[in-house]
């Protein structure tokens, strides 16, 4: 087999990413390299596309569906969020996954050394959210990150520099129950 399911979490996907349910998808993703299908109903997603950027991260073939109204705040929401889903598809989706933790996730293309971090604030208040990453146990040839919220946004502009202990590092603010999306680049 070359691909497996998501593990139900297509029914309630908001429901389980909130309560913990769709950390199943980020554990397996950690133990293996087999892509999951999944396709959620974006219905229950929220303006900020938390749901679908979490999932978006961990299911490598994802279908949407849920959404008929395309005048709708949510449809509209969601096809800026696919505007920029598919400029980062092919490294979410044939990247090397690494986990920085739960809420914290890691693409890295191997060939061109380029990545893409997804963050996520699963709670009711702003969270200020440290990431730190090794770019030489990455594989990765980057000097900068755009970051981008959920809508395809762009938040900032910032150039990476090396710590003293060979780490990039950035903090970002994250609003409640949102993603933000953070493209690293040459």
């Amino acid at each position: 087999f070359d691909e497996n399911w998501g593990f139900e979490c297509m029914w309630n996907p908001m429901q389980d990413l909130l309560s913990g349910r769709a950390t199943q998808l980020f554990e397996y993703n950690l133990a293996y390299s087999i892509p999951l299908y999944l396709h959620v109903n974006e219905n229950s997603d929220n303006e900020n596309m938390l749901q679908f950027w979490w999932y978006a991260s961990l299911a490598r073939h994802l279908g949407i569906g849920g959404l008929s109204n395309r005048d709708s705040v949510k449809y509209i929401a969601l096809k800026e969020a696919m505007t920029l889903y598919k400029k980062i598809k092919t490294i979410l989706t044939r990247g090397i996954f690494y986990g920085i933790s739960q809420n914290i996730h890691l693409h890295v293309d191997e060939i061109n050394k380029l990545g893409v971090i997804t963050a996520y604030n699963l709670s009711s208040r702003i969270q200020i959210t440290g990431v730190q990453f090794d770019p030489i146990k990455f594989g990765l040839n980057v000097s900068s990150v755009e970051i981008y919220n959920g809508t395809n946004q762009k938040i900032s502009s910032i150039k990476l520099t090396l710590s003293s202990n060979n780490l990039y590092q950035f903090r970002v603010e994250i609003p409640p129950l949102s993603p933000i999306i953070a493209i690293l680049k040459k």
